[in-house]
């Protein structure tokens, strides 16, 4: 089971997602979270979150067109 605060990090990517979006993600970063080393989940969880702002916008553009 991954940390607090790398999860953490991960919900809160997950909450800056499209609302529609949200329970895809929410599964498969969970699920690439729990598979990594728990040394590395603490850089996945920030690297989630840090590109989560350009995914929102290119899940957008995707709905609209």
């Amino acid at each position: 089971m991954p940390g607090r605060a790398a999860s953490g990090l991960v919900a809160l990517a997950v909450r800056l997602l499209p609302v529609a979006q949200r329970p895809r993600y929410r599964e498969e970063f969970g699920v690439e979270l729990v598979e990594l080393p728990r040394r590395q989940r603490w850089g996945y969880a920030l690297r989630v979150l840090a590109s989560a702002w350009k995914l929102r916008k290119a899940l957008g553009e995707a709905v609209r067109i």
